[in-house]
Order: C-alpha cells, then sequence, then structure tokens
C-alpha cells in the first residue's frame, strides 16, 4: 500500500497485523476514519498463526480499543518492514468509541468532528497523542499487549524489542 492508499482507509474495514519476532498475526479494524488527521483502531484478543483471521473473530474480546493512528502502519518503509495488511473485509459491527477526544499539545479535540474540547475536568495524561509512530512501534505495541510483555526501543539494535 502506498501513502495515498492508506490516507483513504474507511470504517469498518477489517486488517491484520504481522506481529514482530515472529509473534503471529492480531486482528483488528477501523473504528473511525477522519482522513487526513488519523485512524482509531480496536485489536482483538486473538493471536492467529497466518493472516486469515478465525472464523470466530469477531465474537473475541478487544484488547486494545482506539489505538490512534495515522495509517502508515499500513505502509512499508525501512522502519516498518512488516506493514498492517487490509482483508478486504469489513466488521460486522464497530464498538463504540471509549473516547473521541485526543490531545495536539495542549489543546484537547473531539476526533469526530474535530472541535476543540474546554474541559477542565478531562484528564490530560489519559489522552492518545497526535504524534504517530513513523515506525513499527503499533506493531510492538499491539504484540506486547497481546502477548502480556512489555515492550521498548533497543538503542543498540534502533529499533523496538519485546521484553519477554
Amino acid at each position: 500500500m502506498n501513502p495515498r492508499q492508506a490516507a483513504e482507509l474507511s470504517e469498518g474495514a477489517q486488517f491484520c497485523v504481522p506481529l514482530p519476532e515472529g509473534a503471529g498475526y492480531a486482528y483488528g479494524y477501523i473504528a473511525l476514519a477522519r482522513k487526513g488527521w488519523g485512524y482509531l483502531y480496536d485489536i482483538h484478543a486473538r493471536i492467529g498463526v497466518d493472516e486469515t483471521p478465525p472464523a470466530d473473530i469477531a465474537a473475541a474480546p478487544l484488547a486494545l480499543r482506539n489505538l490512534l493512528g495515522s495509517g502508515g502502519e499500513f505502509v512499508a518503509a525501512p522502519y516498518n518492514r512488516q506493514p498492517w495488511r487490509l482483508l478486504g473485509t469489513q466488521a460486522a459491527a464497530i464498538a463504540p468509541l471509549v473516547s473521541p477526544l485526543f490531545r495536539v499539545g495542549s489543546k484537547v479535540l473531539d476526533m469526530r468532528d474535530g472541535a476543540p474540547v474546554s474541559d477542565a475536568s478531562i484528564a490530560l495524561a489519559s489522552l492518545p497523542y497526535k504524534e504517530y509512530p513513523t515506525d513499527d512501534e503499533h506493531s510492538y505495541r499491539v504484540a506486547a499487549c497481546l502477548l502480556g510483555c512489555e515492550y521498548a526501543f533497543d538503542e543498540a539494535r534502533a529499533g523496538y524489542v519485546l521484553l519477554r
């Protein structure tokens, strides 16, 4: 997929995530698409052996909800050697948004319409940032969540590693 195609992802599109270090595949769908400035991804709590999701994947609970991304996760690049792949199918149902709010610097915006939100009770630290990974960090984040471990950037390897 090229960057132009990645900017045209649609809500409900199902995808698979090749997990790093040969850990298998995760499956999810695009929960919200705001072309040009971001996507929210939902990832099921299930690891598979190939790109084909299990038949009952829609019944699997969600391990990650509303993961903020740019679409770059689907683009092959030197810093993203295992891009996520669209499956050509649509999710049967999209879970309600956990929170449509995200942060750009010190501003809070509603992802549904991009409108600023002024509410002093919002815990800024709990909101996703509009600072997208420019590498395969999301793949490591998904793998760590599903495998019950942590991940970190390894300076010596100039890349992320799973800490199992």
